[in-house]
């Protein structure tokens, strides 16, 4: 497999585009670039770079809106179906297909980072077991389809959506032992998938990647 950019070389490559483009799209990739090279910066604090390389999707995805958790959710579907529709290429295919098909196995296979199962720990849910596996078997489904890549990639970003809420709302020891195996196997996936689809937004500029939620203001002019 193609080895995905560093930020020094997606930084030249974004760059290279004319400013003429969208000023909400450069900055939106310069801030996600920004947060890829803090994570490979720290390779050995996985705890930080998981937050980073979310903090770098946030940075690609988010739009200006509502911000509640549903919203969040949908916009990230609707997102990952864009970059598979402009992934000419199949990068995301061949990275869960070709080079991650273990390490997802692995992940789906991790109650802990799975939502039900903490739900049924609080007793907010009277089952998780039978319906971890119906889900775990969807996605063995899925892994031998790949014409379903917008599927699969819901799924396994649902498991490493719960160990970054893990991480950031105070849900586990900062670099514990107990939970070492789902945070390096998810900050691996993410160290791969995000460069990718940093690169493939770059290579797309004037798709409809939206607003961004938190544009520049120079702080000088908006106190006049």
């Amino acid at each position: 497999m193609t080895q995905p950019l560093n930020h020094e070389k997606l930084k030249t490559k974004l760059k290279s585009l004319e400013r003429s483009h969208v000023e909400s799209f450069y900055i939106r990739l310069h801030r996600a670039i920004s947060w890829q090279r803090a994570a490979t910066e720290n390779k050995d604090n996985q705890d930080f770079q998981i937050i980073a390389y979310w903090i770098s999707l946030n940075s690609c995805y988010a739009i200006s809106g509502d911000v509640d958790r549903a919203a969040e959710s949908s916009k990230l579907t609707e997102f990952f179906e864009k970059i598979i529709n402009v992934d000419k290429e199949g990068k995301i295919y061949e990275l869960f297909w070709t080079e991650f098909p273990g390490v997802i196995r692995v992940l789906l296979n991790n109650q802990f980072i799975y939502k039900r199962y903490w739900l049924f720990q609080r007793g907010e849910v009277t089952s998780w077991k039978s319906e971890f596996e119906k889900d775990n078997h969807r996605a063995l489904m899925l892994l031998q389809n790949p014409n379903r890549s917008v599927e699969l990639i819901q799924l396994v970003m649902r498991r490493l959506y719960q160990m970054r809420n893990q991480l950031i709302h105070g849900g586990a020891t900062y670099q514990s032992r107990v939970n070492r195996d789902q945070v390096r196997d998810s900050a691996n996936l993410l160290g791969k998938l995000i460069p990718l689809i940093i690169e493939i937004m770059i290579d797309n500029p004037d798709e409809a990647w939206g607003d961004i939620y938190y544009p520049v203001v120079d702080a000088r002019t908006d106190a006049k």
